[in-house]
């Protein structure tokens, strides 16, 4: 290389102000001295295996929680244990099975921490953890919900449907959902559309230019073509199906269909399918994006966090509820490009200052996003003064999204690994937006 004013000198996991970047936990859990194994999580049994050359676990205390969905419910800490380098030992951590509420996860975490003064850290600093879930999951049984009655305009432009809490409209010939509002308060104020492309990232544009490799998929997220438009109404609910189709090479290369489910109480069930031909290159991510309505800058998620994660450097974020505004969970790189993405969403809340709640809320695990700029700005900055913050928040709702890393920077080996890697094919997910 010879000498530039590039981001490649100053990309390392601790930025240029000395503070942590989100790639800094995920070495620290992948590097940490001890591993936890499950033995048996039904009975508590955990396999602990000490990864030090030289040092006991003696001089350490292994705390241990007990969640159910985010909230602490149990919670203690083991005696010392005699465990010598490279050795292992199976324990049984001491909780009591608690009465599973359906639809509940409960998750088990482990916390090796310091008991003396280090000359790198003070007692309690945790050196390695883990985090289990255990085996108690029991499905809840959906509620029918007998809801208002909705009044359906059919005109020709629009699709709208509306009762005294709620309006949702979709454009006839997009056929996409581009407005829904409670009670005359905007939450989405743009098209919910497909999306199979993001921002890129040093090693998209660099490594395995995605822009090159995998441009089919730029294309289609901004110029798949309405196909289908049907509409049905039962009662108090109706029911709307899309097929969007993209074509290459003169033949029908993507196709999605979309089933919108709206009830009178203003819940829309979202559920996308994707068939793509197999021929195709593997897509950087799945989903739908859509714009929220700027005041609604609360945010809350149950998934992996605090900090940004992605398919393939998720192991150091454990499963929790976390709370802030949105631009605390908004992480911008010195060279703008696709960040801040939450792996494993089992739900995520906006909200405004007059506590009204927006929720999405998957049907599997959902990876997302939420950020103050578009996905066009973000892609076209080469700095950060070039980010212009919109009149909307950007909300990503995807099934799935490509690994970040690769073997290394500058070749097509940049490219993530092949278990991270999202191959055309046949796709679907379900998720279902609402308010509280």
């Amino acid at each position: 290389d010879k000498p530039n004013a590039g981001n490649f000198c100053i990309n390392g996991i601790v930025d240029s102000y000395r503070q942590v970047k989100p790639q800094l936990w995920e070495a620290k859990y992948v590097f940490q001295p001890v591993k936890f194994n499950a033995v048996d999580l039904k009975l508590g049994k955990v396999s602990i295996h000490n990864r030090f050359a030289f040092s006991n676990l003696n001089q350490y205390e292994i705390l241990w929680t007990l969640q159910e969905d985010g909230l602490v419910i149990q919670q203690g800490k083991l005696l010392k244990r005699d465990i010598a380098a490279n050795d292992s030992k199976t324990v049984t951590i001491p909780f009591e099975k608690p009465v599973i509420k359906a639809g509940a996860r409960y998750w088990l975490k482990l916390s090796l921490r310091t008991t003396n003064v280090e000359k790198w850290a003070e007692p309690g600093f945790e050196v390695a953890k883990q985090q289990f879930e255990l085996p108690f999951f029991i499905p809840k049984n959906k509620k029918t919900n007998v809801s208002a009655a909705i009044q359906l305009d059919n005109d020709t432009n629009l699709i709208t449907l509306r009762n005294k809490n709620f309006a949702v409209v979709f454009d006839k010939s997009s056929g996409y959902l581009i407005n829904y509002s409670i009670k005359n308060k905007d939450i989405i104020v743009g098209e919910l559309k497909h999306n199979f492309f993001r921002p890129q990232t040093d090693n998209d544009k660099r490594g395995w230019k995605t822009h090159k490799s995998l441009a089919i998929w730029k294309a289609a997220s901004s110029n798949m073509k309405l196909a289908e438009l049907q509409v049905n109404q039962v009662n108090n609910l109706v029911e709307i199906n899309t097929k969007h189709v993209y074509f290459s090479d003169g033949k029908t290369s993507i196709s999605v269909n979309n089933r919108y489910r709206i009830t009178g109480d203003g819940v829309i069930e979202v559920d996308v399918e994707l068939l793509s031909d197999k021929s195709l290159p593997s897509m950087p991510r799945f989903g739908m994006t859509t714009k929220v309505a700027k005041p609604f800058d609360n945010m809350s998620f149950y998934g992996r966090g605090p900090f940004e994660n992605y398919s393939d450097r998720k192991q150091g974020a454990d499963v929790g509820i976390y709370s802030g505004k949105i631009n605390d969970f908004v992480y911008t790189y010195v060279r703008p490009q696709e960040s801040s993405n939450r792996t494993d969403i089992d739900w995520l809340t906006l909200s405004n200052s007059q506590g009204v709640t927006f929720k999405v809320d998957g049907e599997q695990a959902l990876s997302m996003s939420v950020w103050p700029w578009t996905a066009e700005n973000l892609d076209a900055s080469e700095h950060t003064y070039d980010l212009k913050e919109s009149n909307f928040w950007t909300v990503n709702i995807d099934a799935k999204q490509a690994g970040v890393g690769g073997n290394n920077t500058w070749s097509i080996k940049a490219a993530p690994l092949e278990q991270y890697r999202l191959p055309a094919g046949r796709y679907g997910y379900r998720f279902t937006l609402s308010t509280l």
